[in-house]
């Protein structure tokens, strides 16, 4: 994906992530930023483990879940 993509994918998505921050920051969590979430979900989907993605994103499993 093309970085041009993956920024107008990010603007797209950015309202609904927005809500996810929101959401850890109310429960006390630290939140990960909507490109990193776009990243990892981008990354899974293409067949990627989660197991090396949060190793490369430096997220915890329950994070990426």
């Amino acid at each position: 994906m093309s970085l041009d993509s993956f920024i107008k994918l990010l603007n797209l998505l950015t309202p609904a992530l927005h809500l996810k921050e929101q959401f850890a920051i109310v429960l006390g969590f630290e939140p990960i930023c909507c490109e990193l979430m776009l990243h990892c979900a981008i990354r899974y989907l293409a067949g990627g483990s989660y197991h090396d993605i949060c190793a490369t994103a430096h997220i915890s499993k329950p994070s990426f879940f």
